[in-house]
């Protein structure tokens, strides 16, 4: 439980709180052996501001932070958020593809279904889960 605690604080020791943000900590199961991910991000969402950011231990490893995601789709059940990183082999400076993600959380129930697909490659990773909301400490 430790990945998940970290990665979520660091999401919000990277924003300014307000009473209209959440951050959820999801656990995603890969729908086949292929992953992209290790399964386990943050995402922080203010609902009055309307600013996302998604954080993994992947996006921490490459970017030192976490990303900002755009809301494509949100209403009283759901809400669907898009992001994408670019994989960099920095020792030897090769680029390789952007990966797209997107993740769409039913708020009832906090369950999650997340897709990525890596940019001219035919390359498809999806996963379902269950998030929680973490409750900021005060």
């Amino acid at each position: 439980m430790k990945c998940p605690i970290i990665i979520a604080m660091a999401l919000i020791a990277a924003l300014a709180t307000s009473a209209s943000a959440k951050t959820y900590v999801c656990r995603v199961k890969p729908d086949s052996t292929n992953t992209w991910d290790e399964g386990v991000f943050a995402f922080h969402h203010d609902e009055k501001t309307g600013e996302v950011l998604v954080n993994s231990g992947i996006i921490l490893g490459i970017e030192g932070h976490p990303v900002p995601a755009k809301v494509t789709y949100e209403n009283a059940k759901r809400i669907t958020v898009k992001w994408e990183m670019r994989y960099i082999n920095r020792e030897k400076g090769i680029s390789l593809p952007r990966i797209l993600y997107r993740a769409t959380l039913y708020k009832r129930t906090l369950k999650i279904i997340v897709s990525s697909t890596a940019s001219g490659l035919n390359v498809n990773f999806g996963g379902r889960g269950k998030c929680a909301v973490l409750k900021p400490s005060r």
